[in-house]
């Protein structure tokens, strides 16, 4: 539908859309999810999500920093997950996330993981089991460091553990001493 003579279009045809509600959305979808990674980095946590009904797994971008690995590397599967829990913790951690598919709501457990450089550190998973849109149940939550928390639990328990054997200890000495003082007095003194 060009002119003949001068090669000029004779017709314009089209069609316009208004996209200012999408690209509002758009913009408004990325402002939460800078808002989300924002609270997520200041908080020192991952957001963690898996579903019975696809089998899914989602680990937030920050997990791997936290275990010590760059930005950017690639979050593990379940099965990854699972194997960077210590081999004393997972038994626990396993039949706690049982008990979380079979009864819906809160839970929250505390075990360790391996690091990037082969160690391990305190991490404390918290969630909530719902069901799911497809039917499923999926398990939402946060994991974060509480690794100096847990050390200070620890000695909190070695101090009162030497406690309670120096409170035994005196407590032994003193009905000695009390026996061997009744003993010195006499028996019509007593």
């Amino acid at each position: 539908w060009l002119d003949e003579r001068d090669q000029r279009p004779l017709r314009l045809i089209g069609t316009m859309i208004d996209v200012h509600a999408e690209r509002q959305a758009r913009l408004d979808a990325d402002a939460h999810a800078r808002r989300y990674q924002r609270a997520l980095d200041a908080a020192s946590e991952a957001h963690f999500e898996r579903s019975t009904a696809f089998e899914d797994f989602f680990v937030s971008d920050n997990f791997a920093q936290l275990l010590g690995h760059p930005a950017g590397s690639v979050s593990p599967d379940w099965r990854d997950f699972m194997a960077r829990v210590h081999p004393e913790d997972r038994p626990r951690l396993e039949a706690e996330i049982a008990r979380a598919w079979v009864t819906t709501g809160p839970w929250a457990a505390t075990y360790r993981l391996r690091l990037a450089d082969g160690g391990w550190r305190w991490f404390r998973g918290r969630g909530r089991t719902e069901p799911d849109a497809q039917g499923g149940l999926r398990m939402s939550g946060m994991l974060g460091d509480v690794q100096q928390q847990e050390l200070d639990r620890q000695e909190l328990h070695e101090h009162r553990h030497r406690l309670r054997a120096m409170v035994a200890e005196r407590t032994e000495e003193l009905h000695a001493a009390l026996a061997e003082a009744q003993r010195q007095r006499g028996p019509d003194r007593q």
